[in-house]
């Protein structure tokens, strides 16, 4: 099995990856980027839920539908690691390995498994990386933040299994509310 699981990786990381999600997006083989951290640890504080005061706090947990249960939770801070994050051109992006066994490896197919069970995670993922390279407002955010790619690697020797999301400003600034309202209780 280890030459099997080591032709996997290969095809990964030399296997073109689209960064966004139109035709016109920048094509990158991820063994060619210079810059990368692999098994990127984090550790951020859970936002406060201060700034909800103006907002219906049982509407947005009833939005959020978290369920944190295999994170680190420790004295106020959540705990992880990313499996890979890389800067191209100025701007971030963050990848994370799946080596889920799907029907099939499209578009739509990826987008329903990522929503159904990685949201959070994509959700986490994306405040981590906000706050470890301090983008902190929207102006950096949106010059600096490049987006969150899946790559589900049962796909990849077909050209297929990489899923990209870019998370908006105002995305972001929902995660923390719906990350501070599940720790509000």
């Amino acid at each position: 099995t280890v030459p099997v699981i080591a032709e996997i990786i290969w095809n990964t990381m030399h296997t073109p990856v689209r960064l966004g999600t139109s035709k016109d997006s920048e094509v990158v083989k991820l063994a060619s980027l210079e810059q990368n951290l692999r098994e990127a640890d984090f550790y951020f504080p859970i936002p406060s839920n201060d700034f909800l005061e103006n907002n219906d706090p049982e509407k947005l947990k009833i939005e959020a539908e978290l369920k944190l249960g295999d994170w680190n939770v420790d004295k106020g801070f959540l705990r992880g690691s990313i499996d890979f994050v890389f800067e191209h051109k100025g701007r971030i992006y963050l990848a994370d390995w799946k080596s889920n066994t799907l029907e099939d490896y499209h578009p739509r197919t990826l987008g329903d498994e990522v929503k159904k069970h990685y949201m959070l995670q994509l959700q986490i993922y994306t405040l981590a990386t906000s706050y470890w390279f301090n983008l902190d407002n929207k102006e950096k955010y949106e010059k600096k933040f490049g987006g969150v790619i899946y790559i589900f690697l049962r796909g990849m020797p077909q050209k297929e299994g990489v899923f990209f999301f870019r998370p908006g400003w105002q995305d972001l600034f929902d995660y923390k509310k719906r990350l501070s309202l599940e720790f509000s209780e």
